[in-house]
């Protein structure tokens, strides 16, 4: 009996997601440069050819990650207040998954994109507007419900967002084991009354 074509497109998107969370965990232990098509399949599961059946190339699987990200983003914006998930927010992007659980495609995006590995032609990412505009709006809904300084919510996500960038860049530079990250609270303290 021959397989439905709804069947088929459910073990696709399975085989799909298996291959981008694998992939996002050697991402983000091993770096992207330094990740193999090989090492993906063995930590899937699968086999290399396999792979390439569902996608082209390694840079292939990390431009996928947009999926990712929204979820995440989903869950930022599904916390009780701005403050749990702006903190949420940088948590997620700062700290290791040993800390939090969660590899993160942000950082894995931001990693890429400041060593050269990634251009601005290559993003699927708002990567030089995302304090403007995804952490404005965390910032908007903050200073609405009175939790947050007023200001400019754009100018304050900006800065904020640049924050986070400048902490991954300086743990890409300096090795995550010997930079000392911030108090997450300290952190979100230029937006918190």
């Amino acid at each position: 009996m021959a397989m439905s074509i709804q069947k088929r497109e459910e073990i696709a998107a399975s085989r799909i997601r298996e291959i981008q969370e694998a992939a996002i965990k050697i991402f983000d232990e091993k770096g992207y440069v330094n990740t193999t098509i090989a090492n993906i399949a063995r930590a899937a599961g699968i086999s290399n050819g396999l792979i390439y059946h569902y996608f082209s190339s390694k840079k292939e699987i990390l431009m996928s990650y947009g999926e990712l990200i929204r979820e995440c983003e989903q869950y930022v914006l599904s916390q009780p207040t701005p403050t749990e998930s702006l903190l949420l927010f940088s948590r997620r992007v700062l700290l290791d998954y040993k800390e939090t659980g969660y590899h993160a495609p942000i950082r894995i995006l931001i990693t890429c994109y400041i060593q050269g590995e990634l251009g601005d032609a290559d993003l699927d990412f708002p990567f030089n507007d995302y304090g403007k505009t995804f952490l404005a709006d965390i910032i908007r809904k903050g200073q609405e419900t009175g939790e947050f300084r007023s200001g400019d919510p754009a100018v304050m996500g900006d800065i904020f967002w640049h924050m986070i960038i400048g902490y991954t860049i300086h743990r890409i530079n300096y090795g995550r084991e010997n930079v000392a990250l911030p108090d997450m609270k300290q952190l979100i303290a230029m937006v918190v009354k």
